[in-house]
């Protein structure tokens, strides 16, 4: 597994063995997670147009709820329209970009600009008033309308959104396969990762919740804290169980460790682990005898989802820059539970994500002097870590060279229509000579 290696303007690639030996599984290098010029490409790489989790249905009540939400510097909100759907925009004004959604949740039955009043429809984005652009005469409404965002809502309620724009129609919907794409679209691995529908992207990822009953469950509170350290982080440490021991010796006593297993899968990987039936067994307060064991589905690139009989909740973890993250959390209850109960026996979940926060934070610290490049990844109780920097090193490695045959920077989130000026940075058409040159030969792996 190789990430691009700066020689020159090739951004050359070298491989790496993958045989079981120890030896052969080593970890992401240290500037993956400390430079800002990687944490860039990744932004163009993975987050600019892979489908990604967002939020779920139980988050709006009624037409016009809406929730603001942020990833990797894009801001944008999702709003529950008068038709039942659910639909997602980037959180720009087309006038002249101020944000039109302030609040973090709220109902709107019309998306208002609160810079000079510029206002949209829910339903399709399409510009409805533009003050005094009447007396305009070139001015197009239709051609102001928001930039809209691929949205995906599974039978369990989870709504994904995608960002790619670029291979969209003008509705911000996919153009549905023409015949001649058929014989491609018969092997996933073949498309590009902008191009492929949900179901090609995370295969049979809808039936890890098939035995989920949303309908049972409602939102209940939420919560976010910002830490200093990179995105992966934090995702490298959720990808195994083989430090619950020490950093986590409540909830090592809660599971039987020894059947701790991570199923990789298609961009997204299961945990399981049997309740812990010893003397010694410790449960979250309020947890039943029979309840069944938690279960744990890492969402790449960067969610978790815990499902037990008493709640779920959702953690999304959002980059900031390279070294800037932001952990925000959803929760939701059986309605059967009241919130005092739900409030203690989330003490113990809670009580994980800080020891989980401050392994980060320390950590991070380490990876930012230079001092440590690179460490060994276990075969086996480290697996779902290799599988995870795979896929990044995987997305990173097929986008620099889409970029170095176009010979710039793509930046597949920017609207067709902002586009017409090749030359704009905006755009992504910063030549990459400079970019990969300045890389180094630290980010080789």
């Amino acid at each position: 597994m190789a990430p691009p290696v700066a020689t020159g303007f090739s951004c050359a690639l070298d491989s790496e063995p993958t045989s079981p030996t120890i030896g052969s599984h080593k970890s992401l290098p240290a500037q993956w997670y400390r430079d800002e010029r990687i944490y860039h490409i990744e932004r163009r790489a993975i987050f600019s147009k892979l489908w990604m989790l967002s939020t779920h249905v139980s988050r709006f009540q009624k037409p016009g709820d809406y929730l603001k939400l942020e990833l990797a510097g894009y801001s944008y909100f999702v709003i529950l329209t008068k038709e039942g759907n659910y639909n997602a925009f980037h959180n720009v004004c087309r006038h002249r970009a101020f944000p039109l959604v302030q609040k973090e949740t709220g109902s709107s039955t019309v998306i208002g600009c609160k810079y000079h009043g510029w206002s949209y429809s829910p339903s399709t984005g399409a510009l409805i008033k533009a003050p005094k652009f009447n007396t305009v005469p070139t001015f197009k409404p239709s051609e102001n309308s928001l930039f809209r965002i691929r949205t995906h809502v599974t039978s369990a309620g989870f709504i994904f959104i995608n960002f790619a724009a670029n291979m969209d129609d003008d509705e911000g919907v996919p153009p549905l396969p023409t015949e001649a794409d058929m014989p491609l679209r018969s092997d996933p691995s073949r498309i590009p990762p902008g191009q492929l529908t949900f179901e090609e992207h995370f295969g049979d990822l809808v039936s890890e919740w098939g035995n989920f009953k949303p309908q049972e469950y409602e939102y209940a509170y939420s919560w976010s804290v910002n830490g200093a350290y990179n995105w992966k982080t934090l995702m490298d440490g959720y990808q195994e169980c083989y430090h619950c021991t020490i950093a986590h010796p409540g909830f090592a006593k809660s599971l039987s460790l020894d059947s701790y297993k991570v199923t990789t899968k298609t961009n997204f990987a299961r945990h399981t682990a049997d309740n812990n039936t010893k003397l010694n067994a410790v449960q979250p307060k309020g947890a039943g005898d029979n309840d069944a064991p938690p279960t744990f589905t890492f969402v790449f690139p960067a969610c978790g989802v815990t499902v037990t009989d008493v709640m779920w909740y959702m953690m999304r973890v959002v980059p900031l820059s390279a070294t800037q993250t932001k952990m925000e959390y959803d929760v939701f209850k059986r309605k059967s539970v009241s919130m005092e109960q739900l409030k203690e026996y989330m003490n113990f979940y809670e009580q994980v994500e800080e020891e989980d926060y401050l392994l980060c934070v320390a950590t991070q610290r380490n990876l930012n002097t230079g001092i440590y490049s690179r460490g060994i990844l276990h075969p086996n109780n480290e697996n779902g870590v290799l599988y995870y920097q795979g896929r990044v090193k995987d997305y990173v490695e097929e986008h620099l060279a889409l970029e170095k045959k176009l010979g710039h920077e793509w930046n597949p989130a920017a609207p067709r229509s902002q586009c017409e000026d090749k030359q704009t940075s905006g755009c992504g058409s910063e030549g990459l000579d400079s970019v990969c040159t300045s890389l180094g030969p630290e980010m080789t792996w």
